[in-house]
């Protein structure tokens, strides 16, 4: 549940979803809102698994090498190919970052 409270010209948010409590403060009650009911929402689906099994990019990788690599001609180097991305040599590839936190930046990093 939120609780907003009125603070200087702002609104200060504070929420607290199975055990994990965060706060924030925006310029109008109705972004407080909004954010409180965004971040609540993306914490219980993370918290109970509900965002679907593929959570990392590792685990993304491995369904695609399981479901969709026997299906190409080149499906031993497919294999091999996405096995060198567990590798440490790829230590800075995000492969065990959740697929909705993957940004731009953090696959540069990796280039």
């Amino acid at each position: 549940m939120a609780s907003f409270t009125p603070y200087k010209n702002d609104w200060g948010v504070h929420i607290c979803v199975k055990g994990q409590c965060y706060s924030d403060i925006f310029k109008s009650k109705r972004e407080a809102q909004l954010w409180a009911e965004r971040r609540s929402l993306k914490l219980r689906s993370l918290k109970e698994g509900t965002l679907g099994h593929i959570k990392t990019l590792r685990d993304a990788m491995r369904k695609f090498a399981a479901e969709v690599s026997p299906t190409h001609i080149g499906e031993q180097w497919e294999h091999v190919r996405l096995a060198s991305f567990e590798n440490t040599s790829h230590a800075s590839l995000p492969i065990m970052l959740p697929l909705n936190d993957i940004t731009l930046t953090s696959c540069s990093n990796s280039v």
